[in-house]
């Protein structure tokens, strides 16, 4: 297994990862759901998408080439998000991380 890279996340990819967290945690409703419980998922999910970039960070060609979209660009799925990233130097820069469903 090779050295980890760093990681950095664009401010759109920090703002992507805020509204999973909110769609989480946050009810639709203000009395549907239970908080603690809630709260709870959101931080599996942390917890998962954290080992998840880990792995990411280890191994940066993992994911699918998309050159198609934008050059240099790879998607890697999670769950139901797709982490969209570049290798730039010794960086892995998380660039957004959009719901699967909006790319069909």
């Amino acid at each position: 297994m090779s050295d980890a890279l760093p990681l950095r996340f664009t401010f759109l990819a920090c703002a992507d990862l805020r509204r999973i967290w909110d769609s989480i945690a946050m009810p639709t409703y203000v009395y549907e759901g239970n908080a603690p419980e809630r709260l709870a998922q959101a931080q599996a999910f942390a917890d998962r998408f954290s080992h998840h970039c880990e792995l990411l960070s280890r191994n940066p060609e993992l994911g699918a080439e998309r050159n198609d979209l934008l050059s240099g660009i790879r998607a890697l799925p999670f769950e139901k998000h797709v982490v969209w990233y570049r290798a730039r130097g010794e960086v892995v820069e998380v660039v957004r991380v959009l719901r699967a469903s909006d790319f069909g």
